[in-house]
């Protein structure tokens, strides 16, 4: 039993540098230089916060990744339609690559700061790019807490759009600039200020897509003697049955890769899942972590793995190590499944 659970161990091991190692979202795109020369390629998708910083870009995927930065280029956009351009932002003091969202009459740019803070750009042929300012800042004065709001996003858009007196009801009723609300607001507008479609406009898509997972295989139990729990029922190191069913939703405000979701698993577990799987089509890398809700989050596991698609399902194959309280391990498995998008 002592080489089957080293075993396991090791092969979890490699599992996991493979897939660091792999954990990329390189999908189709194209590079603008500041020639306003446009080369085709692949883009590696990443964070928000990442994409800002540097465009990852390479011609093939036999090709060298080239790291390009906001001053070396005009922009970059994926196919299906994300585009990032060159700005010199003042709150930062520097040039970053920022979302567009909209394009048009009113342009509105993204980025997302250091403290996950999604912030929000406008700007017109006419007027310089502004933030449109939106904080709730915690105050601590003489032994009181309270919650300050500083909110200039209204006054913005409001002076930005004056043009049309008939956005401002729309615009009073955004309590907060969030991206939906933001790309239908700049919509709106060019179409009222552009009648019959004369003004240009790109409004970004966000995907916001659901799968449910169905997994089992085998697992060992356990890989340590000095564990302070007894949450799993075993009374002796062994094999078991490993099982697990998830619903993961994607949240598109973080990444395109970032999956959110709840699930049932060994001896009912109720885990809350944080994934990270590439958007796009192809066989996709995933990792993964879970907290136990059953269990007052005494219990983690680590997963790494593969999505292959079939058809209309993708076949998932999934390599997990379980903890207790952070630090011990205690259990190794290996499990087959299906993964099915519900929309």
């Amino acid at each position: 039993m002592t080489n089957l659970r080293e075993s396991l161990l090791l092969l979890f091991l490699a599992c996991f540098a493979t897939i660091s190692a792999l954990a990329s979202d390189f999908k189709a795109g194209y590079v603008i230089s500041n020639q306003m020369d446009t080369l085709y390629g692949e883009i590696n998708n990443r964070s928000y916060r990442e994409n800002s910083l540097q465009c990852q870009f390479r011609k093939t995927p036999a090709d060298t990744v080239q790291l390009l930065n906001p001053n070396d280029i005009f922009g970059y956009r994926f196919i299906d339609g994300k585009y990032y351009v060159s700005k010199f932002v003042p709150q930062y003091k520097s040039v970053l690559f920022l979302e567009y969202l909209v394009k048009g009459s009113l342009d509105v740019f993204f980025i997302q700061d250091n403290d996950n803070v999604n912030r929000f750009y406008v700007a017109k042929d006419t007027m310089p790019l502004r933030l449109l300012k939106y904080e709730l800042k915690d105050i601590y004065e003489e032994g009181l807490h309270y919650q300050q709001l500083y909110n200039m996003s209204n006054q913005v858009l409001e002076y930005y759009t004056m043009d049309c007196p008939e956005m401002l009801p729309l615009i009073r009723k955004m309590k907060k600039p969030e991206h939906e609300q933001m790309i239908r607001l700049a919509s709106e507008y060019t179409r009222r200020v552009c009648p019959g479609g004369t003004c240009e406009i790109f409004e970004k898509k966000m995907p916001s897509k659901v799968y449910v997972s169905a997994s089992s295989g085998v697992g060992y139990f356990s890989l340590s003697k000095n564990r302070i729990l007894n949450i799993y029922p075993f009374n002796s190191d062994g094999l078991y049955f490993s099982y697990s069913i998830n619903m993961l939703f994607q949240q598109p405000w973080v990444s395109e890769s970032t999956y959110f979701g709840i699930g049932l698993s060994d001896e009912n577990r109720i885990p809350v899942i944080l994934l990270h799987m590439p958007d796009g089509k192809g066989v996709k890398p995933f990792i993964g972590y879970e907290i136990d809700l059953n269990h007052l989050l005494a219990t983690q596991n680590v997963m790494t793995g593969f999505c292959i698609p079939i058809g209309s399902l993708a076949l998932k194959i999934t390599a997990n190590l379980g903890t207790e309280l952070f630090f011990t391990p205690i259990t190794t498995s290996i499990q087959l499944g299906l993964l099915y998008q519900l929309r």
